[in-house]
């Protein structure tokens, strides 16, 4: 019969039976952790999308608003020959239209870090921050700043979305530095329990206390004081950071400035050898 003939097939390929089982297992597995992960990436990429689109209509409405005030006004003032007036008003428009292109800029690289697929390789944190501090490297000149690492670590992670974060937090210490004395960011790492934690701080102005608990919302708008930045920077290190599987806060405890520290899985410690010593940037 049927029966007898597969238990003698069984039998005689018991083995290969079993390996054939097995490998199915595991294939099965694997795709349902694939999946697993893809829809977890997918979500945080729908919730990204979401509120980039709620950021863009927010962020683009008020410099709109400005042109469209300014232009009738500035209508009005040659309908009555005011030429000071005109100028002023022409003035008003051109700095409102010439924030646009750096907030859609940002929107943009705030979207993009949620799709885009990480790719892991070991970095040092010196390097990144050398990289970062590269690509700020005018506004870090012209604030008379320093960048400085307190301490090497080899980090597990995306070289290009980490670079990122860097170059967004400095330009947030930059924006919001004191006019009274010379910036200073320090760039520390401190490994514990198979974490590390980096911090940024600096001596700027600081965050306002209602401010942090918001700040990494892309909607979030008042950064330190004066209400300078447009909150998408720190949005978007928050994203990069959680793709890392990690996560961001401000240190409310700090008085000095602002410190923000983020956290990474430890990859392990690095070999001395090769290894770049820490150094000021900048």
């Amino acid at each position: 019969t049927a029966f007898d003939h597969a238990v003698r097939y069984y039998r005689s390929h018991r083995n290969r039976v079993v390996v054939i089982a097995v490998a199915t297992v595991v294939v099965v597995l694997a795709v349902l952790i694939g999946l697993s992960s893809y829809r977890g990436r997918t979500a945080r990429a729908n919730e990204a999308l979401e509120q980039y689109a709620s950021a863009a209509a927010h962020d683009l409405k008020t410099p709109a608003r400005h042109v469209l005030l300014y232009g009738e006004l500035l209508q009005e003032a040659l309908r009555k020959g005011d030429s000071a007036a005109a100028q002023k008003h022409a003035k008003s428009i051109h700095d409102s239209a010439a924030e646009m292109p750096g907030m859609i800029d940002g929107l943009l690289h705030y979207s993009r870090s949620a799709f885009t697929r990480i790719r892991l390789s070991d970095a040092y944190l010196s390097e990144l921050v050398q990289a970062a501090a590269a690509q700020r490297a005018q506004e870090l000149t012209a604030a008379e700043a320093q960048v400085v690492v307190v301490n090497e670590a080899r980090l597990r992670c995306d070289s290009t979305l980490m670079t990122t974060v860097f170059q967004n937090l400095i330009a947030n210490a930059i924006a919001s530095r004191r006019k009274d004395k010379p910036l200073v960011i320090r760039i520390d790492a401190v490994s514990a329990d198979g974490v590390i934690t980096i911090s940024v701080e600096d001596n700027g102005v600081g965050f306002d206390p209602d401010f942090a608990a918001v700040a990494f919302n892309p909607l979030a708008r008042g950064v330190r004081a004066a209400g300078e930045g447009s909150g998408i920077g720190l949005s978007t290190c928050r994203t990069i950071v959680q793709s890392h599987g990690g996560e961001i806060r401000i240190d409310p405890a700090y008085r000095s400035g602002a410190r923000i520290q983020f956290t990474l899985p430890d990859p392990g410690k690095a070999s001395d050898a090769g290894k770049p010593d820490a150094r000021q940037q900048g």
